[in-house]
């Protein structure tokens, strides 16, 4: 399923759970490349962390945007 799909699934409260963890796990490596080479920027940082805030900000996304249109 592609994201936009997943998207409007999660947007219309449909097995939101599964379809955000379909979202991520579709996006991980993509999510990884942009944020490692801000990890170890200082002793504070590391991938881990910065994964978890890119989920929580891909979260946050999709309940403040506009739905997409069909």
């Amino acid at each position: 399923m592609d994201n936009e799909t997943l998207v409007k699934l999660i947007q219309q409260g449909q097995d939101v759970k599964e379809n955000m963890g379909r979202l991520y796990e579709q996006n991980k490596g993509l999510i990884y490349r942009i944020i490692k080479k801000y990890a170890y920027i200082d002793c504070m940082t590391d991938i881990e962390d910065l994964m978890q805030q890119a989920y929580i900000f891909l979260v946050c996304l999709l309940y403040t945007s506009p739905s997409p249109r069909d």
